[in-house]
């Protein structure tokens, strides 16, 4: 007969047993709501936390809000990077096009910033389930309609989506939709679009290594100073062309 000591241990290891399978098959729905239902509702936790740091130190506004996936998540140097432009970060997750469209109004609207850098669109376009260049552009535009009927007029700098050595197969695929936004953006006075391809390729035409991490995906220190050295430039111009004003208000 089993003592009761022995029942105790073996009802804790069931116990663990079960935890492990609900956190497995939880993990695995996440997963597969991000992949193939593409549901906004999984990032909301990360959503939460930016409003949660905007009620302790408060909401500024006037300043450059930079939006995306985690590109944007890792840019640590952002704010050193575009000195003396005022800027805030609010990338998250592996987030798609339309996951930032869908909190525009609560990761872009609360500040109304000067302008918003977006980088997103390398989430949509995955070897084996690519969205088509047309899907892309009018993602594109889904976004900017919405920052617009938010904040009209609001000049939105787009970082076109970057060959990176993981997504090469599918490269063709986000030049042609970085083509496409490009056309649409140059017939609007207040789109821009950045494109920082030129750094990341070698004289081969292949991605330059050491502009990656290890996942072959996201930039390392060298590949954000290469967007620092496409972006900054670019907002420096857009800043002295339309004399923005480097103060950065505050507000509840």
């Amino acid at each position: 007969m089993m003592s009761k000591r022995a029942k105790i241990v073996v009802g804790l290891v069931i116990c663990l047993i079960g935890l492990a399978v609900v956190l497995y098959f939880g993990t695995t729905y996440q997963l597969k709501r991000w992949y193939l239902e593409e549901d906004p509702i999984l990032w909301l936790p990360e959503i939460r936390a930016f409003e949660a740091s905007d009620r302790q130190q408060g909401v500024r506004k006037n300043a450059i809000v930079f939006v995306g996936s985690s590109s944007i998540r890792f840019w640590e140097s952002l704010a050193a990077d575009m000195a003396p432009l005022p800027v805030i970060k609010r990338g998250f997750g592996g987030a798609r096009l339309a996951d930032v469209t869908h909190y525009v109004d609560r990761i872009v609207a609360p500040y109304e910033p000067a302008a918003v850098v977006l980088f997103a669109g390398t989430n949509d376009i995955v070897p084996g389930r690519s969205k088509t260049p047309a899907d892309m552009l009018a993602r594109y535009k889904a976004f900017v309609d919405r920052v617009w009927a938010l904040l009209p007029g609001t000049p939105i700098f787009y970082i076109a989506i970057t060959p990176s050595p993981s997504r090469w197969s599918v490269w063709p695929v986000a030049q042609e939709s970085n083509r496409l936004i490009r056309e649409f953006s140059d017939s609007h006075i207040n789109l821009h679009v950045i494109d920082t391809s030129s750094k990341l390729l070698g004289a081969d035409g292949q991605p330059k290594v050491e502009m990656y991490r290890a996942d072959g995906l996201h930039l390392s220190a060298a590949g954000y100073r290469a967007w620092a050295a496409s972006v900054r430039p670019s907002l420096l111009q857009w800043m002295a062309e339309h004399q923005y004003t480097q103060q950065s208000k505050s507000g509840g």
